[in-house]
């Protein structure tokens, strides 16, 4: 609570596939193209173009923060935030053979949603 979420595609680059049948070929690329997280708890969906910046687990929070395009903070805890993660995707294909051609597709989404637990930690000072 009150401290940045962060939100990244683990997927950066494009994936290919081909099929093949006899002389002819079709090849269809997937290339992420944004992330979009709705964080549950009322706030705007987060719009985050670049996919978001992997967070740094070997390094401070406190050197982190700001790092990302891609953050969230909750401001009040919860047992349970429904989270919906889309991640689009613009997807191209090529075709080789007796019959050859090139475009592109409509964009292609895949969403997941999970539930987020968003606790509070508390330091004490003693002397």
């Amino acid at each position: 609570m009150r401290a940045e979420t962060w939100w990244w595609a683990e997927t950066t680059g494009p994936i290919t596939e081909r099929a093949e049948d006899g002389p002819l070929w079709v090849e269809v690329t997937a290339t992420p193209a944004g992330l979009e997280v709705d964080p549950g708890d009322g706030a705007p969906v987060v719009s985050c173009p670049s996919g978001g910046t992997p967070y740094n687990f070997g390094a401070s929070y406190y050197d982190q923060i700001g790092g990302s395009d891609c953050v969230h903070v909750y401001q009040q805890i919860s047992p349970a935030y429904t989270v919906t993660v889309t991640l689009r995707w613009e997807l191209t294909w090529v075709s080789g053979g007796p019959v050859t051609g090139a475009g592109s597709l409509p964009s292609a989404m895949t969403t997941m949603t999970f539930a987020l637990p968003v606790g509070e930690l508390q330091s004490v000072v003693s002397r």
